[in-house]
């Protein structure tokens, strides 16, 4: 559930009475750009955090060094398409369709970044204006700690520029938010998840 309002335990009780009991799993996701407590109101309730990430934002000035770690390549086709997912998956531990992938392709672009010609990384960028939403930015667990990461995401950075982006945002999870810390970017909000029923 996402509010366009303020989130109160009054308000999350109106809406669960309003949705239909076969419904078995919500979440309610929301930030602390306005109301910075929204939350203690919901634990207080009991409901249980799912996940906490962090909204930051980067001002794009000067180009990334590209260490040539890795290569990579932007998805087109359909057979790249479901490596892109199946990487994901072993990244995030969840499911993206390559169909969803595939039209998506011109609003949203996908990377597969490649070690030794293996699939290592995923990214994903897309344009709003001058900013760049990065997302889906992750490494397989067994190529973990190797500098995959800030390799990809210097990548994905310099790709932003050529688009013409000014900023670059990103949702971040305690996992990567000290790397994102790191190469200059700043948190701006907090985004917290609670499993509602």
């Amino acid at each position: 559930m996402w509010f366009n309002q303020a989130i109160t335990p009054t308000a999350v009780e109106q809406v669960l009475a309003n949705i239909p009991a076969g419904n078995t799993t919500l979440r309610l996701t929301g930030w602390d750009i306005d109301n910075k407590h929204w939350y203690q109101a919901i634990e207080a309730k009991g409901y249980p955090l799912i996940s906490e990430q962090a909204g930051m934002s980067l001002p794009l000035q000067q180009s990334f060094t590209n260490n040539n770690l890795l290569q990579y390549s932007e998805v087109s086709t359909a057979a790249e398409a479901a490596v892109w997912s199946d990487v994901f998956k072993q990244a995030f531990n969840y499911h993206v369709n390559k169909n969803i992938i595939l039209q998506t392709q011109g609003v949203l672009y996908f990377y597969l970044a490649y070690y030794q010609q293996q699939p290592v990384g995923t990214a994903v960028v897309n344009f709003t204006g001058d900013i760049a939403g990065i997302h889906s930015m992750g490494v397989i667990p067994n190529m973990r700690r190797k500098g995959f990461a800030e390799a990809i995401m210097q990548f994905v950075l310099n790709k932003s520029m050529a688009g013409n982006a000014r900023y670059a945002t990103l949702q971040a999870s305690n996992m990567g938010k000290g790397l994102y810390l790191k190469m200059g970017f700043e948190e701006q909000f907090t985004i917290k998840s609670y499993k509602v029923r």
